[in-house]
């Protein structure tokens, strides 16, 4: 039984997830509000089942009696960052969940298809997606401008960027359609629909670990800043959380000249743990190709909203069609940052492919544009990343970066299929 949710009032919810045994604290009643801007269109109305379903799915996982609550309204102001939370509840803008639902429907299609492709082996770790995130960016953010002059140009563009004919897209947006008809209107999907099966099932893994650093952070603030999860993370034990902040202040290779509020750096480890609660499930109960490919795919997933921060529209912009301009935020790490720890999480938590998740093929690309970006425009830079930092990208990028030559193969997750 899926979850489901009534305007206007708080309502309870059963959660409907296997709960995992982790030592919690005791949280009071989960509340999500959720309100949406005077300018929201009919298509970022329309997957309220899919967030407080999945909202309700990534509480349980830190919650054993979670009995999260919901209420959608229009926004009485319409806050600058997509969510926030103070003791009364966590507060979220509709339009960049419903961005983030859509976005994570394109990525999930195509997967779904190489997946098939390969009966589900482990070759299909080695494809690299047609489409990448910025492209799964652009269409989603162009689903909900009325009218199909958006829509049409970009995927006009797209396919002649990534040599895709219209029947391979054609083929991935009925997907991406079917996937949001199943979803938002709790469809059960015909077990011998073999396609639609494995992309919901994708779907609803990575929107999970998308909505669990999410909600995770915003989870310490409604706490009292205090955090659900007291296993610290695999970032914070290993260091790199550590050698992460380094690079934000003097001396460094990003320009210190954001400032680091204590709060929202614990609260990222919150959102970070919640994130290998979820990913150490996973591990335990997923067959191992897919488990391994649904975590490299929501590191796709996951940078959208860290990299350009839930944007309402989505351009292409300066940095070109592979890397959209960063939205900097003082107070927290650099974007780039965040991207770093939320991949080493799932990478972490990988005991089986670990080589093959990590930030790589246009994930890689976009990051290495982004970091160079920052180094080129703060002339104090170190121009110093550690080898811990490194590792969360391909081989193929680190060698490059410390003197060898960059080409496309430097980007890609590669593993060596026997």
């Amino acid at each position: 039984m899926r979850c489901s949710i009534i305007n206007l009032i708080f309502i309870s919810v059963f959660a409907c997830v296997i709960l995992l045994s982790s030592p919690l604290v005791s949280a009071k009643e989960w509340r999500l509000a959720i309100c949406h801007g005077k300018d929201a269109t009919a298509v970022d109305k329309s997957y309220r089942n899919m967030i407080t379903g999945t909202a309700s799915n990534v509480f349980a996982l830190v919650d054993k009696k979670p009995n999260p609550q919901f209420m959608i309204r229009e926004c009485a102001v319409e806050p600058d960052l997509a969510c926030y939370a103070d003791e009364s509840a966590v507060f979220c803008r509709e339009e960049p969940l419903a961005q983030i639902a859509r976005m994570a429907a394109w990525i999930s299609a195509e997967a779904a298809f190489l997946f098939d492709k390969h009966r589900g082996e482990k070759e299909v770790l080695n494809e690299v997606p047609r489409l990448s995130w910025v492209d799964a960016q652009l269409l989603a953010d162009a689903e909900k401008i009325d009218g199909e002059e958006v829509f049409t140009k970009r995927a006009s563009m797209i396919m002649r960027r990534r040599d895709i004919d219209a029947d391979i897209l054609n083929a991935i947006y009925s997907l991406v359609l079917n996937i949001y008809s199943h979803t938002n209107n709790d469809i059960e999907v015909d077990e011998n629909n073999q396609i639609l099966l494995v992309a919901v099932d994708i779907y609803r893994q990575i929107t999970e670990y998308a909505f669990a650093f999410l909600l995770g952070h915003e989870s310490f603030h409604y706490t009292k800043n205090i955090c659900e999860v007291t296993n610290k993370s695999s970032v914070e034990v290993s260091g790199l959380f550590d050698e992460v902040y380094k690079m934000q202040l003097k001396g460094g290779y990003f320009n210190p000249s954001l400032t680091l509020d204590k709060n929202e750096l614990l609260a990222d480890n919150c959102g970070f743990r919640w994130m290998e609660v979820k990913s150490k499930l996973a591990e335990g109960n997923l067959p191992k190709v897919f488990n391994a490919l649904t975590k490299r795919l929501a590191i796709d997933l996951l940078a959208s909203p860290i990299l350009t921060g839930y944007l309402n529209t989505i351009e292409v912009n300066k940095l070109g069609q592979s890397a959209p301009k960063v939205k900097l935020i003082d107070g927290y790490l650099y974007p780039q940052s965040r991207m770093i720890l939320s991949s080493a999480i799932l990478n972490h938590s990988e005991t089986t492919y670990p080589e093959t998740v990590k930030i790589c093929n246009d994930s890689a690309k976009a990051m290495v544009t982004l970091m160079q970006n920052a180094y080129q425009s703060y002339p104090k830079s170190s121009g110093i990343i550690s080898d811990a930092v490194l590792t969360q990208f391909p081989k193929g990028v680190e060698v490059a970066w410390n003197g060898g030559a960059w080409n496309e193969d430097s980007y890609r997750c590669y593993r060596e299929v026997n």
